[in-house]
């Protein structure tokens, strides 16, 4: 069966695919859920040299140091950009990509270009970013509306070091790679995600999915974000 590498968004950790990992082996599935330098579980690391390429060193390392080979790798939502820059430097060891309400950056984009994040949204040490205020409501959580699902991921969620969002991308390859899917999770008319995935669409070189479950859809329909990622892999 087949090797997923799933890469997590900004200021979440490899804890938000909990409740994917076992529907996932339980087809047949390796998979790894590594955590970015300086987020979740490795909060501790978080300094101000923490950068975008830290975090595409993160997800190569995790290739090299385990001998991963065919891997299916997913970027949710920031981890568009981690996984493009993987690709960029280990397609080999890469049988599809797979954006998951991602981010699908150029070269010379950063997170700041596409998404104009601004320095004042940093603490008052400038190197730290907390999630957007609209990401953060009380009754809506990165797309989730549970009040339980809400009360587990808001004590998990940490800063984000500014330079990882301020990084701009850097890509030795012009061609993409072959295999390229992309899951569309928001219908919120005002989130970026369903325009790329409509541009997308008429994309011969893309195959585009939709699984309707707000922005993090590993949290509110993991068996069937596990389904389709059996299905595509």
């Amino acid at each position: 069966m087949g090797t997923f590498v799933l890469v997590h968004g900004a200021w979440h950790g490899g804890w938000c695919w909990n409740r994917m990992r076992v529907p996932l082996q339980e087809k047949g599935h390796t998979v790894f859920t590594p955590t970015l330098t300086g987020l979740g579980d490795r909060v501790h690391l978080a300094n101000p040299d923490v950068n975008l390429t830290t975090h595409i060193q993160d997800i190569l390392h995790v290739l090299e140091y385990e001998d991963l080979h065919d891997v299916v790798l997913v970027g949710h939502s920031y981890g568009g950009m981690v996984i493009t820059g993987v690709a960029d430097q280990a397609r080999e060891r890469i049988k599809q990509l797979v954006y998951l309400d991602a981010f699908l950056p150029e070269h010379g984009q950063s997170m700041q270009d596409i998404r104009n994040i601004q320095q004042e949204t940093t603490l008052d040490d400038q190197w730290r970013v907390p999630p957007m205020p609209y990401h953060m409501q009380d009754t809506n959580l990165f797309g989730v509306t549970n009040p339980a699902d809400i009360a587990w991921i808001r004590p998990r969620i940490t800063m984000q070091p500014i330079q990882t969002l301020t990084q701009q991308l850097s890509l030795t390859r012009s061609d993409p790679h072959p295999r390229r899917s992309y899951i569309l999770a928001s219908d919120n008319a005002n989130s970026s995600f369903p325009k790329i995935a409509a541009r997308l669409q008429e994309d011969p070189h893309w195959q585009v999915y939709r699984l309707i479950g707000g922005h993090d859809v590993m949290v509110t329909r993991p068996q069937e974000l596990a389904d389709l990622l059996d299905t595509i892999g």
